[in-house]
């Protein structure tokens, strides 16, 4: 019996396959990211090497595999991942709030620099 990815997500010619694994300490993921062409025979191949015009799409599947695992260990592990100050994502949507509205943020600063 062969084990089966937890989940694949492909774009063309390139695949990210994430695959759950069991440890003594529980279970952790891991991703793989490939890339298929075909040689001068005609055969199809798998390289990890990309192109490129590979790079963009390349993030956009890794992206879909975080969200993936990030979902998978939210169901599996609520109590873990809920608390944003452990996985960052305070700091996260802080940084999201200011890119969004950078003038509100810069005028907080300088409020505080007055009340100083």
């Amino acid at each position: 019996m062969t084990k089966q990815p937890d989940a694949t997500f492909r774009d063309g010619g390139l695949k990210a396959t994430i695959w759950k694994n069991e440890s003594e300490k529980g279970h952790y993921y891991s991703t793989k990211l490939s890339r298929s062409y075909q040689d001068k025979e005609g055969e199809w191949q798998e390289t990890s090497y990309l192109r490129d015009n590979d790079l963009l799409r390349s993030g956009s599947l890794l992206t879909r595999a975080h969200d993936h695992v990030r979902e998978q260990k939210q169901q599996r592990e609520p109590s873990q991942t809920q608390d944003p100050a452990q996985n960052g994502d305070d700091r996260k949507a802080d940084f999201a709030k200011q890119r969004s509205n950078p003038a509100q943020s810069q005028g907080r600063s300088q409020e505080q620099g007055r009340a100083r």
